[in-house]
């Protein structure tokens, strides 16, 4: 394409201008906005009942490749950091969307663990989905408005670690199938 152009990142007054166009539909809402939110990570989403019969928006995630870099007990750590990034950051935008609680999937291709048969070696699946109310993560952006969630946190930095002590505190892991991921 262009030499030296490329997208400009997100910020504060976009996800503000954004907010203001908010018309009643989450659904038309997370679906247009997400995307320019999340870049290639988007997948989907979807608004129904959870299993709590709450409200409950539900946003699928991932990548389109298999490969990681780092070893397994590394990947587990980041990848659990990424879901509650993109989480504050959906949470952030759809701060004025009527729901009860944000539920969160990671579905991209894994290398699976075990697996002889190289047409069934790659699979996409989900690997990781959270449940978390509206309102605690609400509170967690209220208390840390001054902690740009936009930008990528340096995972050992006091407020992160405090950011991520109480997401653990209120989400629910419904599903984690990470110790299936083979890396490669």
């Amino acid at each position: 394409m262009l030499p030296g152009c490329k997208e400009k990142p997100m910020t504060m007054q976009d996800i503000s201008t954004y907010q203001s166009e908010y018309q009643g539909s989450n659904l038309e809402f997370g679906a247009k906005y997400l995307p320019k939110l999340l870049g290639p990570h988007f997948k989907s989403i979807e608004e129904g009942l959870g299993g709590n019969q709450k409200k409950e928006i539900h946003l699928v995630y991932g990548g389109n490749t298999a490969l990681t870099f780092t070893d397994e007990k590394e990947y587990q750590n980041y990848t659990i950091s990424f879901h509650k990034l993109i989480l504050l950051r959906m949470a952030l935008l759809l701060k004025v969307c009527t729901t009860e609680n944000y539920s969160l999937s990671l579905s991209k291709p894994f290398f699976v663990k075990g697996e002889t048969n190289p047409e069934t070696e790659i699979q996409e699946f989900e690997v990781l989905r959270t449940t978390i109310p509206k309102s605690k993560v609400d509170s967690i952006l209220l208390k840390y408005k001054n902690w740009n969630v936009l930008e990528n946190p340096k995972l050992d930095s006091e407020t992160w670690l405090k950011i991520s002590k109480e997401i653990d505190e209120a989400w629910i892991v419904e599903l984690n199938e990470l110790s299936r991921v083979s890396l490669e």
